[in-house]
């Protein structure tokens, strides 16, 4: 899908500035980046520990190339820093209105956007989880159902979480999924691929080389 001059521009500040600021402040550090597709649909789901980590998912599109369509609450569009509106309306983000009927209007988006192969970032948690006894949440079903709306779309988990004061976020491979399967099913399949990614990623602070 061919993409407007002031979207390419809004992910160049994304890709250029504002992920060198980014990585100030969390020390990121990604993990097989080579499992997401540069092309084609991707759903890419991931945990959701604290507000700071929530640009991780996007920003692990873009260090591929690739241009992410984020969901985002409504309330930001009414925040009265300007700039911010008219950012996420230059990256096309997803307006959800939370606890509302209208928050099916956000699926519908990114259902027509999967199939223009868009780069489609959620977290199926639904909000930050705080790591609570170190568990997951519950997973809402949304991401579930916009997989099993589009044919030849690519599951691509992930989890992150800080080990040592920096963030690291661990990309697994495609999921693999039958269309046959029911909305409960594959929520279940993908809660319970994020959380084996969650503990891996604990790992990782037994490594002497993670710096």
């Amino acid at each position: 899908m061919k993409k407007s001059f002031d979207y390419k521009i809004a992910y160049f500040i994304i890709g250029k500035i504002l992920f060198g600021i980014y990585f100030i402040l969390t020390r990121i550090k990604f993990y097989g980046l080579d499992n997401i597709p540069k092309k084609g649909p991707v759903l890419f789901i991931c945990n959701h520990i604290r507000n700071l980590d929530a640009p991780a998912a996007a920003f692990a599109g873009v260090k591929i190339g690739r241009y992410p369509k984020i969901f985002a609450k409504v309330s930001l569009w009414k925040t009265k820093v300007p700039i911010l509106k008219s950012f996420l309306n230059f990256i096309e983000a997803i307006p959800v209105e939370r606890n509302s009927s209208k928050a099916k209007n956000s699926l519908n988006i990114a259902k027509k956007q999967l199939r223009q192969n868009e780069y489609i970032v959620i977290f199926p948690e639904g909000t930050t989880s705080k790591i609570k006894n170190g568990e997951l949440l519950k997973f809402k079903t949304g991401a579930a159902r916009l997989a099993l709306s589009c044919p030849s779309v690519c599951i691509i988990p992930a989890a992150g979480d800080f080990v040592k004061g920096r963030l690291r976020v661990l990309i697994g491979p495609q999921l693999k999924f039958s269309y046959e399967e029911s909305v409960e099913g594959l929520t279940k399949k993908m809660r319970c691929e994020i959380d084996k990614l969650l503990k891996e990623v604990r790992e990782i602070r037994k490594e002497k080389n993670d710096v």
